[in-house]
């Protein structure tokens, strides 16, 4: 179990440089925003993990252990297959600037709801199983 605690714990910062660094190259236009929507990122996927495995596993603290351990693992491990840089072109047209700025767009729609869901799962008092539940699917 410490192995997999410290592999999963070692491949979240692998993780969080490579993808800051893959994005900074890919979105040359909005270096400074998507750094702060990334950097906002690590906290909102630690709320809605501990979310996720309060609704899931929280009546067997030796799975959520488990799953603590393996979870972000298997998510680096995955990742890793996705993650590339954008050839740099020589000379950017407009098209291609209205591509970044689309898909700059997506990333902001993802973080806005992603502390939507946060916002409202934080306004329900005393969140059963089967609230945390309806909040997971």
């Amino acid at each position: 179990m410490c192995v997999f605690l410290c592999m999963g714990g070692n491949s979240t910062t692998w993780m969080n440089t490579a993808v800051l660094v893959t994005c900074i190259r890919n979105f040359r236009r909005n270096r400074g925003p998507v750094s702060g929507i990334l950097k906002g990122y690590v906290g909102l996927s630690t709320a809605i993990f501990t979310n996720l495995c309060s609704a899931l596993v929280a009546d067997d603290p030796a799975f959520f252990l488990l799953t603590l351990a393996l979870v972000p693992f298997i998510v680096c491990l995955t990742g890793v297959f996705f993650l590339r840089e954008v050839p740099v072109a020589k000379i950017t047209t407009a098209a291609e600037d209205n591509e970044e700025g689309k898909y700059f767009g997506i990333c902001n729609a993802v973080a806005v709801v992603l502390a939507v869901y946060l916002l409202a799962y934080g306004f329900v008092p005393n969140a059963n199983t089967l609230v945390s539940r309806v909040f997971v699917a």
